[in-house]
């Protein structure tokens, strides 16, 4: 075993361990007292919300709406299924009307839609 001049401590492998200990008792002492040793930003209203793009649900292909989170193959098949049965959709508030799309889901990907002025909807009455 040898040792540093500098300091008189001794140059083991164990040295480094003893360190990184030090900063893991901190790290953990922070999170019960709150105390943090790095600052880590949190996702609050200052942060964009959404992508630098926007689906347009009205001429969105099954593929493309899958990108939308949460939304896979069958979710993606009702929206254009209620597209096509009903009429193009008038906002995005009424994605809740898509079977198997509520509020909290809707609320999820509005950020990542966007409704293309179109024409008025069908009436479901023939």
């Amino acid at each position: 075993m040898t040792t540093n001049l500098r300091s008189g401590i001794p140059r083991t492998p164990h040295r480094h361990s003893v360190g990184l200990a030090i900063v893991l008792l901190f790290g953990m002492w922070g999170g019960v007292t709150g105390w943090r040793l790095f600052h880590l930003p949190s996702a609050g209203p200052h942060v964009a919300r959404g992508p630098g793009f926007r689906i347009d649900i009205n001429r969105a292909d099954t593929a493309t709406l899958q990108l939308l989170p949460g939304v896979g193959p069958s979710l993606a098949e009702n929206v254009i299924e209620y597209r096509e049965t009903v009429g193009p959709f008038q906002d995005a508030a009424d994605l809740e009307q898509v079977q198997m799309i509520g509020p909290v889901l809707r609320q999820r990907i509005e950020p990542w839609v966007t409704v293309e002025q179109s024409p008025q909807r069908r009436s479901m009455n023939p």
